[in-house]
C-alpha cells in the first residue's frame, strides 16, 4: 500500500509554490482586513480566497508538465473564486436593504457604516477619558457615572432614530445633502474637533494607544470622523431654526394660560360600519399596499397602518386574593389578643405634656412672684407672627383701654400674657405728644412686638420699662425724661394714660381685667357634680375594644392571605422551572417534553392548587398594557416598599424586554387587587411587514377599510347635529338633541350630553417628582376623562382655535374612533390673558424648558422637536428612502 504522502512527494514543488502563495495571501490580504477591525468582511472574502487557491492548485496539478499548466492554474483560480463566492458567510451582502435615490445600500454597506460609527464614538469616549484623569477617577463612583456619560454623549455621533440601522442611513442622507451643497470637512476641522473634545490634553502616546486598540490608522480615523462631522454639520445647517416668531410665542403661551369648558356629544364610528359595503379584493390590495410599511397612528393621529409590531404569546397563573382569603381561615379572638399584647406599643395613646393639658390649665396671677409673667426670660414664643416694625408709643396709645382699668406702671414683662376675650371698652383719653426720638438707641434695648390673634385667646407680648429697684439698692440718678410720672391708685372709672416721654421707653398697652375663673362643677380640672371621683386620665394604651379587634383581625387575615399566596406562587415557579428545563434535554431523551406537553401539565397543576390558568393570545406591548380581559397587563414586579412602586418593572416591560427566554417564569402583583401572577412567554413574533396572503391580514384590511369609510359618515352626522344646535342656539343643549340618535335611526343609542370641567390645552401634573432632584413634572396635553380614547392635538385645535365661545363644532378623539360634537360653554377672555403676558415678560422669555423652564419655553421646545421630526420625514421622502425588511414566516395561529 502506497503512503498517503506519496502524492505530496511527487508534486512537492508545485504544492509548495501554492502554499507559499496561500500563506502570503493570508498574512497580507486577510491580515489587512482583520487589522481594519472588519471581521465580517474577512469572513466574507475567505471562502473566495480558498476557492482561488484550491482551484489554481487542482487545475495546475492536473496539467502538470504540459505547456498549459500555468494558464490552467489561472483558470482554476478564477473558477475557484467564483465557486467560493457561493459559500460566503454574508449571503445577503450584495442584496439591497435600503432603496434610495442616489444609490441603494446593501447589507454590507449598512454594516460598514455601523462599524465606522462605532469606531468614531469609541474613539471619542476613550479620548475624553484619557485626557481627563479626574473623570477616570470619578467614573468608579455611581453618583457621577450618569453625569460623565452625559458629557460623552454630547460629543458623540448619532441622530436619535429608533434603530442604529436607520440612524446611520439618515447620516448618509445628510452627507448627500452636504456634498450637493459643496460642503467640505478639512483635516484641520477634524483636528479642532478632537482638541475640543480632549481640551487639547490628549498626548500623542495616548492617541497612538487608542488607535492600536481600535485597529485603525490615523488616516482611517480622520476619514471616519470627517464623514460623521459632515453629517452633523449638515444637520445643524439645514434643519429648521429654533427662533420662534411672536405669533408662535403667543400661541405657546395661550396653550397653558387659556382655559375653557365644553359640552360634548359623542358619535361613535362603529355605529356606521354596517352601512359600509366591503370593497373588491383589488381595492383591498391597493389599500393594503399604501399602508403596509407603517404602524397605525404612526404618521398622524388616526392614520392607517398594517405593519405588525412585536407580539408575544403569554400564559400565566393567577392567585386570586379572595380565593386565598377563604383558604386562610378565620382569625380567632385569642390570636387577636395575643397580637395585641405582643405589639402593644403600636397602640399607645398620644398623651400631651402635663403643662399643655387644657383641663388642668390655670391662669397665674400678676401678683404671683413665681408667675412666668414676672420673668425676664422668654422661654418659648407663643405668637404665630411678629410685626415687621416695632410699635411706637403712638401706636400703643391709640389702642382702646378696657373699661374700669387705670394703667399703672407694672413690673417689666417679657412673657406673653394670655387674656380672655376683651369685654366692651371705652375710648381712651387723648395722649400727650411724645418727645422727639433720639438719633441713637441704647444698645440692648428690647423692641416691642406682639403676635396676631389666631384663636379665641388673644396673645399679647409687650416690653415695659424696668420697675424701680428696692430702696436698699443704690438708685442711679435719672433725668426727668427717663422717669415716668407717678400714678394714682386705680379707680373704678377710666383715667387718662400717662404721656410717653420718649420712644425709647414706650408705654405698655392696657391690659383689661381678666374675668373671674369659673368655679365648681364643670370648671376645668374639676370633677362633675354627680361624681366624687377626679377626672379620669387618658389610658396609656388604646383599649382592645370591638373596633380595634376588627382592625387587628383584618390586618392578620391580610398578612396570612398574602403569605399563603406567596407560597403558592413560589411553588408554582419551581414546577414551571422544572418543566421548562426538560426542553434542554437532548433529542430522543424520553424525559424531554414538548411545549404542548408542558402546557398540559401546567393546566393540571393549576386546577389542583387553586390557581387560574389563562392565555393572552398574540398581543403587542400596547394591547397587553390596556387589556381589559387580562388584568395582568396592569401588574408590576413585587416591591416591598410602596414608595418605590414607580421604579417597579411592569409586566409588558418584562415580556417585551427580549424576544427569547420562553417558559421563563416572571412574578407580578396587581397593586389594586393584590392578586399574584406567575407568567411566561410561549412564543414571540418580531416586528415585520406582513404579506396580504398572511393569515388574518385580509380580514384586518377589510375591517380597517370599512372603519376608515365609516369615519366620513360619523363626521357628516356630527355636522348635522352642529347645524341643529346653531339653529336652536337659544335652547338648552339637552332639549336640542332630545330624541336624536347617533346615526339618525332607532338602531343606535340616543345622543347624550356630557360637560367637562375648566381645562387648558397643556397642563403640568400635580404629582410629586419621581426623581431625587425634585424636578417639576413635564407639560403634557391635558387629559379629559370625558373624551373616550383621549383628546389629541386635532381635538384641541378644534376646541381652542376653530370655534368661538358659545359655538359648536366637530372634533375627533385621538384615534378617530369617535367624533364629538363640542360646544364651548366658557372661555377666558383673550384680552386678560394678553395683559398678564405683557405684565410679566419673564413668563414668556424665561429659561429653557424641560424641567426648569417656563411653560412657554417648554412648549416651544416641543414645537421645535416636532418641526425637526417633520423636516426629517421630508428629507427621507426627498431621497425616497425605503427599508427592505426580510419577510418573516407567518405563524399559522396568528
Amino acid at each position: 500500500m502506497s503512503s498517503p504522502f506519496e502524492f505530496f512527494r511527487q508534486n512537492q514543488k508545485v504544492m509548495m509554490v501554492w502554499l507559499t502563495i496561500l500563506a502570503m495571501f493570508s498574512f497580507v490580504v486577510l491580515g489587512t482586513i482583520a487589522d481594519q477591525g472588519n471581521n465580517e468582511t474577512m469572513l466574507k472574502y475567505f471562502p473566495m480566497a480558498m476557492g482561488l487557491l484550491l482551484g489554481g492548485i487542482v487545475l495546475g496539478l492536473a496539467t502538470r508538465g504540459s505547456q498549459y499548466q500555468w494558464p490552467a492554474a489561472i483558470l482554476g483560480a478564477v473558477l475557484g473564486t467564483f465557486v467560493g463566492s457561493f459559500f460566503s458567510d454574508d449571503a445577503k451582502a450584495g442584496e439591497a436593504i435600503v432603496i434610495m435615490k442616489g444609490g441603494d445600500l446593501t447589507g454590507q454597506d449598512v454594516q460598514g457604516m455601523i462599524t465606522r460609527r462605532t469606531i468614531a464614538n469609541t474613539f471619542i469616549q476613550q479620548a475624553f477619558m484619557q485626557s481627563n484623569p479626574q473623570m477616570m477617577q470619578m467614573a468608579s463612583n455611581p453618583m457621577f457615572q450618569g453625569f460623565i456619560m452625559q458629557m460623552i454623549r454630547s460629543s458623540s455621533f448619532g441622530f436619535g432614530l429608533e434603530t442604529i440601522e436607520k440612524d446611520v442611513v439618515f447620516g448618509e442622507v445628510l452627507r448627500k445633502e452636504a456634498r450637493d451643497a459643496g460642503m467640505i470637512v478639512s483635516n484641520e476641522l477634524v483636528t479642532d474637533y478632537i482638541n475640543q473634545v480632549t481640551r487639547q490634553s490628549l498626548s500623542s502616546k495616548d492617541f497612538a494607544e487608542i488607535l492600536r486598540g481600535l485597529r485603525v490608522t490615523d488616516l482611517q480615523l480622520y476619514d471616519i470622523l470627517r464623514e460623521e462631522l459632515m453629517a452633523r454639520q449638515a444637520l445643524m445647517i439645514f434643519r429648521p431654526k429654533a427662533d420662534p416668531t411672536p405669533e408662535q410665542m403667543w400661541s405657546s403661551y395661550t396653550k397653558t394660560e387659556l382655559r375653557e369648558s365644553l359640552d360634548v356629544i359623542p358619535i361613535a364610528v362603529s355605529s356606521f360600519v354596517d352601512k359600509v359595503e366591503a370593497p373588491g379584493e383589488a381595492e383591498l390590495k391597493k389599500f393594503f399596499e399604501e399602508h403596509k410599511t407603517v404602524y397605525p397612528n404612526e404618521k398622524a393621529e388616526g392614520s392607517i397602518g398594517f405593519k405588525q409590531p412585536d407580539r408575544a404569546f403569554v400564559a400565566y397563573l393567577e392567585a386570586d386574593y379572595s380565593t386565598f382569603e377563604k383558604l386562610a381561615g378565620e382569625v380567632t379572638d385569642e390570636e387577636v389578643t395575643a397580637y395585641y399584647e405582643a405589639n402593644k406599643a403600636k397602640y399607645k395613646n398620644e398623651v400631651f405634656p402635663e403643662e399643655l393639658k387644657i383641663d388642668e390649665m390655670t391662669f397665674p396671677s400678676l401678683d404671683d412672684a413665681t408667675s412666668p409673667l414676672n420673668s425676664n426670660t422668654l422661654s418659648q414664643p407663643m405668637t404665630s407672627g411678629v410685626l415687621s416694625e416695632p410699635l411706637t408709643s403712638s401706636d400703643v396709645l391709640s389702642a382702646p383701654a378696657a373699661s374700669g382699668v387705670v394703667p399703672t406702671t407694672p413690673a417689666a414683662v417679657t412673657e406673653p400674657v394670655a387674656v380672655p376675650a376683651t369685654p366692651p371698652v371705652t375710648e381712651p383719653a387723648p395722649a400727650t405728644e411724645p418727645a422727639p426720638a433720639s438719633e441713637t438707641k441704647p444698645e440692648g434695648q428690647p423692641q416691642s412686638s406682639f403676635g396676631q390673634p389666631s384663636t379665641m385667646i388673644q396673645l399679647v407680648s409687650f416690653q415695659e420699662e424696668q420697675a424701680a429697684p428696692a430702696e436698699t439698692t443704690e438708685k442711679p440718678a435719672a433725668s426727668p425724661e427717663q422717669t415716668p410720672p407717678a400714678t394714682e391708685t386705680p379707680k373704678t372709672e377710666t383715667t387718662p394714660a400717662p404721656a410717653a416721654t420718649t420712644e425709647q421707653t414706650p408705654v405698655a398697652p392696657v391690659i383689661p381685667a381678666a374675668p373671674p375663673m369659673p368655679e365648681g362643677p364643670g370648671a376645668p380640672g374639676v370633677a362633675p357634680a354627680d361624681s366624687d371621683q377626679p377626672v379620669e386620665k387618658m389610658p396609656e394604651y388604646r383599649p382592645l375594644d370591638d373596633d380595634l379587634k376588627a382592625d387587628i383581625k383584618s390586618q392578620l387575615l391580610r398578612e396570612r392571605t398574602l403569605a399563603k399566596m406567596q407560597v403558592a406562587a413560589s411553588a408554582a415557579r419551581g414546577v414551571l422551572s422544572d418543566l421548562a428545563g426538560t426542553q434542554l434535554l437532548s433529542e430522543g431523551n424520553p424525559d424531554r417534553l414538548t411545549p404542548e406537553q408542558i402546557m398540559k401539565k401546567i393546566k393540571e397543576y393549576a386546577a389542583k392548587n387553586n390557581l387560574r390558568f389563562a392565555e393572552t393570545g398574540w398581543v403587542s406591548f400596547q394591547e397587553l398594557s390596556t387589556s381589559e380581559d387580562h388584568p395582568i397587563g396592569q401588574a408590576i414586579q413585587p416591591i416591598d416598599n410602596p414608595l418605590a412602586r414607580y421604579e417597579a418593572e411592569t409586566v409588558p416591560e418584562m415580556v417585551f424586554s427580549s424576544d427569547e427566554q420562553f417558559f421563563q417564569p416572571y412574578d407580578a402583583v396587581d397593586p389594586d387587587s393584590q392578586n399574584r401572577f406567575l407568567l411566561w412567554k410561549t412564543a414571540y413574533k418580531k416586528t415585520h411587514v406582513p404579506a396580504f396572503t398572511d393569515a388574518g391580514i385580509k380580514e384586518l384590511v377589510t375591517k380597517t377599510w370599512k372603519s376608515f369609510e365609516a369615519r366620513k359618515l360619523a363626521e357628516k352626522r356630527a355636522e348635522e347635529i352642529v347645524k341643529l344646535i346653531s339653529e336652536k342656539k337659544d335652547q338648552p343643549l339637552t332639549e336640542v338633541i332630545a330624541g336624536q340618535t347617533e346615526d339618525g335611526t332607532d338602531k343606535t343609542p340616543q345622543l347624550v350630553v356630557t360637560g367637562t370641567g375648566s381645562f387648558s390645552w397643556y397642563s403640568r401634573s400635580t404629582a410629586a417628582p419621581t426623581d431625587l432632584m425634585g424636578s417639576q413634572q413635564p407639560l403634557t396635553r391635558t387629559n379629559l376623562p370625558e373624551i373616550t380614547g383621549g383628546a389629541g392635538e386635532d381635538f384641541m385645535k378644534v376646541v381652542f382655535e376653530k370655534i368661538n365661545a358659545g359655538e359648536a363644532g366637530v372634533a375627533p378623539n385621538r384615534d378617530k374612533s369617535i367624533y364629538y360634537v363640542t360646544k364651548v360653554v366658557f372661555r377666558d377672555v383673550d384680552s386678560s390673558i394678553r395683559e398678564n403676558l405683557l405684565g410679566s415678560k419673564s413668563v414668556l422669555f424665561g429659561g429653557a424648558g424641560g424641567g426648569g423652564g417656563t411653560p412657554t419655553r417648554e412648549l416651544m421646545s416641543y414645537d421645535q422637536q416636532q418641526a425637526n421630526a417633520d423636516w426629517k420625514d421630508l428629507l427621507l421622502k426627498k431621497y425616497d428612502v425605503q427599508f427592505v425588511e426580510p419577510a418573516l414566516e407567518s405563524d399559522p395561529d396568528a
